[in-house]
């Protein structure tokens, strides 16, 4: 009796599995057929009409240009990515020279070690 329970499940899911199947199918159909209708096959802009466009940008290979030669920084340039790569070449306060400031009755205090 479990063996014709199970197989009597096996060919409902292999219906429902065809079914769902043919469904599918007929749905991408009708999609095939309403694209049909917004676009015509072949029917596609192939040539760069707008007078805005400048000649040069209908071209298929674009021009190319040498960092230097749109004032750049070159390919080799290193970028630091933290403070402590930069050299402090004027003279900035670091943190080791400023230990506090304040500020009372209108005055501006900085305490220890601030270079001029």
């Amino acid at each position: 009796m479990t063996d014709n329970i199970a197989r009597a499940l096996a060919l409902k899911a292999q219906n429902q599995s065809s079914e769902g199947s043919t469904k599918v199918n007929k749905q991408i159909e009708s999609l095939k057929e309403e694209l049909a209708e917004k676009q015509p096959a072949g029917n596609y802009l192939t040539e760069e009409t707008d007078p805005t466009v400048p000649e040069w940008a209908k071209q298929t290979s674009k021009p190319t240009y040498t960092a230097s030669e749109i004032g750049a920084l070159s390919e080799d340039t290193v970028i630091p990515s933290r403070t402590s790569e930069l050299t402090n070449d004027s003279h900035y306060a670091t943190e080791s020279q400023l230990l506090s400031i304040s500020y009372s009755n209108g005055v501006l205090k900085l305490s220890k070690g601030v270079n001029s």
